[in-house]
């Protein structure tokens, strides 16, 4: 594969904004560029998505918008790796949450309250809670909305799954492969980034 493009690979690399690759190899340079095309415009696809969902959830909607970013391609062997960076509660805000089977649910309760919580990313203001301390009010806060999840779970926006799909990865590797003039093999896998 080592050479000059072809006028199909220039044009499928013009499509993502790359520059003709002087010495493109099977697992280099021309592979690596389209992936990190392909994760790049997928990562601005996602932020539309997310943007324009039906359910916009202000400030916490915000935090999870910023953490969206298109990891830099990087190689491993003869594996090339793309990567979609996403705050880890991206799934309930694409997929929803059910009904808990307890309503004293501890791990809901610390996800939506402490400092890094969905109650502080949402930006509301807990001084009118019932409690003492900023931090009673807020736990206060976190296990009502956990009860009223336990009763009731929410409706997500499919935002990712719109857009993240096996139709997405199917046409994916179907452009690959006619742009590298082979069949590609792609491999999957969902890693979150955590919030700290």
């Amino acid at each position: 594969m080592n050479g000059k493009l072809t006028a199909l690979q220039r044009q499928y690399l013009s499509r993502l904004g790359k520059a003709e690759v002087e010495q493109p190899t099977l697992t280099g340079d021309l592979l690596s560029d389209l992936v990190q095309g392909w994760t790049n415009y997928t990562t601005e696809r996602l932020k539309a998505s997310l943007k324009n969902s039906q359910n916009p959830s202000g400030r916490a909607s915000m935090s999870l918008f910023q953490s969206l970013d298109a990891a830099k391609t990087r190689t491993r062997g003869k594996d090339v790796i793309g990567a979609i960076n996403a705050n880890d509660y991206y799934q309930y805000v694409d997929g929803g949450r059910p009904r808990t089977r307890n309503s004293g649910d501890g791990q809901l309760v610390k996800a939506l309250s402490g400092p890094t919580g969905w109650i502080s990313a949402k930006g509301i203001d807990v001084s009118n809670m019932p409690g003492k301390t900023r931090a009673e009010k807020n736990m206060n806060l976190a296990q009502a909305i956990a009860r009223k999840i336990h009763t009731s779970g929410y409706k997500g926006n499919k935002f990712f799954s719109k857009i993240i799909n096996d139709a997405t990865f199917d046409e994916f590797a179907e452009y690959l492969g006619r742009a590298m003039g082979q069949k590609i093999a792609l491999s999957i896998s969902v890693m979150a980034k955590q919030d700290k």
